[in-house]
């Protein structure tokens, strides 16, 4: 009896530690937060400082490709790597067992491009991105996610509810991408609805 209730006892204060941490990294990472009515000119400014990366890396997809390509991908920050419009790199066993772990994003990404050897890379067919319209979050300018020119083309994604959690990682994969960019190329797509202020003006 004495030990069931040591038990209980141990497990309700895992629940009241383990709640108040979520609540800590809540604030700590802003996570959650509402996209809300912020201006794109603010947003692009506060994005871009907040996770040290160059502006002209981010784009949204437009009113028409926004559901299209919603519907194709996760909340996951790493989408894909792409060989073409419509074929892209397996992800491994170790990235599908967590794809939150920012340490197994990066480890994937740097393992495909410092490899360069792709075809020994499994291959998925999925959506055909040159039927979909991307603009640079920057000047509205539409962007080819894959333009031939490369090898690859590394697709991460960005949601302002993500708060600064990822902050570290789109940086590390900037600097990777950077550091191998005559193999790759670097989008980093918003799933915050941008669109709907494109439409409006």
């Amino acid at each position: 009896m004495i030990s069931k209730m040591k038990i209980l006892i141990t497990m309700c204060a895992v629940l009241v530690i383990f709640s108040g941490c979520i609540k800590m990294a809540v604030k700590k990472y802003k996570l959650g937060r509402q996209f809300g009515d912020i201006k794109k000119e603010e947003y692009l400014r506060q994005i871009s400082i907040e996770n040290a990366v160059d502006p002209s890396l981010f784009l949204y997809p437009d009113s028409a490709s926004y559901i299209p390509f919603g519907s194709s991908s996760s909340i996951n920050l790493y989408y894909g790597c792409f060989i073409n419009d419509s074929v892209s790199i397996k992800k491994s066993d170790f990235l599908l067992d967590n794809q939150s772990c920012i340490g197994r994003i990066n480890k994937e990404i740097e393992n495909i491009i410092i490899s360069r050897q792709i075809d020994s890379f499994a291959k998925d067919t999925g959506i055909n991105l040159s039927r979909l319209n991307f603009l640079r979050l920057a000047d509205d300018q539409k962007v080819k996610l894959v333009n031939g020119e490369k090898k690859l083309s590394i697709i991460l994604i960005y949601m302002y509810a993500f708060g600064t959690y990822y902050k570290g990682l789109y940086k590390e994969i900037t600097d990777v991408c950077k550091k191998y960019e005559q193999y790759c190329d670097l989008h980093i797509i918003s799933m915050d609805p941008i669109y709907i202020q494109q439409i409006s003006k």
